[in-house]
């Protein structure tokens, strides 16, 4: 069987860094000799249709949202072949493709729609850091909602290191506005005893799980009263990180809710 992974352009996107973790799993840890699988990212849908024409795929699968637009909007096409959407969390054309994979592990499979694991790579060892003074890691895209974090840390810790990873999202956030106004208020709040360290430069993916291996927790929170359709996958990394987390009630931590003990900052 062929497989064909069409994955969006820009690399500075949450979309984008999910569609290479999936390609990942599937190409080390599905493809064998029955299974070839082939990626590429398309400017046009000529293009697009150029490289199908030529791989002759069995399957397509579609890492795209909504709100990214551009020509994958108009998939699925009239191609000889099964058309498979990962889902994010935005409405597309669900009904008139083969199959949807949405990597929520407490959704039970319904009609097209395939509930599928996190797809995770380059899990690392840590050590456990012996400090004084706790060192809290803040990352994500479109501010990450860094200033609520930070208020939390504030309220229960005396003194901490506060490291942000903050980088402009190509979709949302391109002139970084958002990011640098939350790294801004929260300097602007830092009480004695805190300290701090800013980085706004997107990182790939091996050097952000390093990042967050040099923190004692990292954090992340996001407003609780939205009724997020997706899950977050601003976690993933930290997971390989192998570093405690804390979430929080957010229903797009939903896959983290049932950990034990919790993980939920209202809980502990």
């Amino acid at each position: 069987m062929k497989i064909l992974f069409v994955n969006t352009r820009e690399r500075a996107c949450g979309v984008h860094q999910y569609g290479e973790r999936l390609h990942y799993v599937i190409r080390n840890h599905i493809a064998n000799s029955e299974h070839t699988i082939a990626a590429g990212s398309f400017d046009t849908r000529d293009e697009f249709f150029c490289c199908a024409a030529a791989l002759r795929p069995d399957v397509i699968i579609y890492n795209w949202q909504a709100g990214i637009g551009g020509w994958m909007s108009q998939a699925p096409f009239d191609l000889n072949c099964q058309q498979v959407l990962c889902y994010h969390d935005l409405e597309a054309n669900f009904a008139q493709f083969d199959a949807i994979l949405f990597s929520d592990p407490t959704m039970a499979q319904h009609g097209n729609w395939h509930p599928i694991g996190r797809p995770l790579r380059n899990q690392i060892s840590t050590t456990t850091r012996i400090s004084e003074v706790a060192t809290i890691g803040i990352n994500g895209f479109i501010g990450a909602w860094a200033e609520v974090a930070f208020s939390h840390i504030a309220n229960h810790f005396d003194r901490a290191h506060i490291r942000m990873h903050l980088p402009f999202a190509v979709y949302g956030d391109s002139s970084g506005g958002m990011a640098k106004g939350a790294a801004y208020n929260c300097i602007q709040a830092m009480p004695e005893g805190f300290t701090y360290e800013v980085n706004h430069d997107f990182m790939e993916w091996d050097d952000l799980v390093v990042w967050l291996s040099k923190n004692d927790v990292n954090c992340y929170l996001r407003d609780p009263l939205m009724n997020w359709r997706g899950v977050s996958s601003a976690c993933d990394a930290a997971m390989c990180a192998r570093k405690p987390i804390a979430v929080n009630t957010c229903n797009a931590f939903r896959h983290l809710h049932d950990c034990s003990p919790s993980i939920r900052v209202e809980d502990r």
